[in-house]
């Protein structure tokens, strides 16, 4: 009977550690074991230590707000040999010198202009 039990314990503990649902950087090698480019579970950029997911949906020009900024570095584009901070208009999927502004609407969404057409960004809570 305890056999059992201890069984049945396994087979649940690996049940809850395939539902993490936390995203993390992922750290990729080549051949000679020097790392390589670094990927996310998501495209986001990154406002007042807030990452704010890519979602590609269209908004209109009338709910952009003041410009806060614009992206300074792409993580896509960098090479890490270890675990990389990210900080304030850092972004995995937008090219440097994206703007950046508020949304007069929703106070917990961003919008970045891609050529010309303004997108939203929301919050990763």
């Amino acid at each position: 009977m305890k056999r059992k039990n201890f069984i049945y314990l396994i087979l649940f503990l690996f049940f809850l550690v395939g539902c993490n649902d936390e995203t993390s950087e992922e750290i990729t090698f080549n051949e000679e074991g020097s790392a390589g480019t670094t990927s996310w579970a998501f495209k986001f950029v990154k406002y007042n230590d807030i990452s704010y997911e890519l979602t590609g949906v269209e908004v209109n020009e009338s709910n952009v707000g003041e410009k806060i900024g614009e992206v300074k570095r792409d993580l896509t584009d960098l090479e890490t040999s270890g675990k990389l901070n990210e900080v304030d208009f850092d972004a995995a999927g937008l090219p440097k010198g994206t703007p950046l502004y508020k949304s007069k609407w929703n106070k917990d969404v961003i919008i970045y202009k891609e050529n010309n057409t303004y997108f939203i960004a929301k919050k990763q809570s």
